[in-house]
C-alpha cells in the first residue's frame, strides 16, 4: 500500500501537538525528509517587497505601517523566516486604515527563495486578513501577493505567521 505523504505530514504535525509525542522527521510533499520546526522567532526574519517602509510590517508595532503605491496589483511581500519552518496560518493586520486591504491575497512558499508555489488564495478583510491553510507547509520563504487590489493602497501594520 503506497504511503500518502500529505496524510503522513499532517499526522506528524498533529502528533507534535500532543505532550510526550513527536517524530524525529516527516516527509515533505516532494518526497524528501525534513525536521519539523515551529515558526522561527521574529528576530530571525527579514522582509522585502513592493511596499514603502516594508520592514515596518514585522517590527512588532501596529502603529507603524508598510504602504503600497495607489496602483498595486501584483505587489508582493516576501518574508525570509531564516530557516525552514512549519506554518499554517498568516494574519495581516492593516493598522489604522480599515480599508487598506487587498480584495484577494495569495500565499506562495519556497524553500530556496527562487521557486515559489502558490498554496492558497483568500479574500482580504477590514482590520485583519486571516489566512488559514488546511495543510501545514514547510517553507523558509513566504510570499504574500496582492492578487486583487482593494479600493485604497495596501496598508500592512504587522504580519504574523503561525
Amino acid at each position: 500500500m503506497p504511503i500518502n505523504r500529505k496524510l503522513l505530514a499532517v499526522t506528524a504535525c498533529l502528533a507534535l501537538t500532543i505532550p510526550g509525542c513527536g517524530m524525529s522527521s516527516y516527509y515533505r510533499e516532494d518526497g524528501g525528509k525534513a525536521m519539523p520546526g515551529a515558526v522561527s522567532p521574529r528576530q530571525e526574519w527579514s522582509i522585502s517587497g513592493d511596499l514603502d517602509n516594508i520592514h515596518q510590517a514585522i517590527d512588532g508595532s501596529i502603529s507603524t505601517v508598510a504602504l503600497s503605491a495607489p496602483q498595486y496589483a501584483g505587489a508582493t511581500i516576501t518574508i525570509d523566516l531564516g530557516r525552514p519552518c512549519m506554518f499554517n496560518h498568516i494574519s495581516i493586520l492593516h493598522g489604522p486604515n480599515e480599508h487598506g486591504y487587498c480584495r484577494r491575497v495569495a500565499v506562495e512558499t519556497s524553500i530556496d527563495g527562487k521557486t515559489f508555489t502558490e498554496r492558497h488564495a483568500a479574500p482580504g478583510n477590514r482590520a485583519v486578513t486571516n489566512i488559514s491553510l488546511i495543510t501545514p507547509y514547510m517553507a523558509r520563504y513566504i510570499r504574500i501577493r496582492a492578487a486583487v487590489p482593494g479600493t485604497e493602497p495596501w496598508c500592512v501594520a504587522e504580519i504574523l505567521v503561525e
